[in-house]
């Protein structure tokens, strides 16, 4: 049985990500007047809540592995 953690964000980054989606999703409801782009928020806060119950972010493990590959290089700055 494959037991490999596949989490890739903190658990402080996942509570923050669900409080952060509820609270999407509560602006949008107690919002009074004309809807307009309000109506989006419940849609752009299924992201953080699924990532935040999930404990993985595919956009946070490529910014990781993008970062891994630049560790040790350096640029060289010329001197005149």
């Amino acid at each position: 049985m494959n037991t490999t953690n596949y989490q890739n964000i903190s658990n402080t980054a996942r509570v923050a990500r669900i409080v952060a989606g509820l609270g999407l999703i509560g602006v949008a409801f107690v919002q009074t007047g004309p809807i307009g782009a309000i109506a989006l928020l419940p849609l752009i806060a299924v992201y953080p809540i699924l990532t935040g119950f999930l404990g993985w972010d595919p956009l946070h493990g490529g910014a990781a592995k993008a970062k891994d590959r630049t560790k040790g290089h350096t640029t060289r700055v010329a001197t005149a």
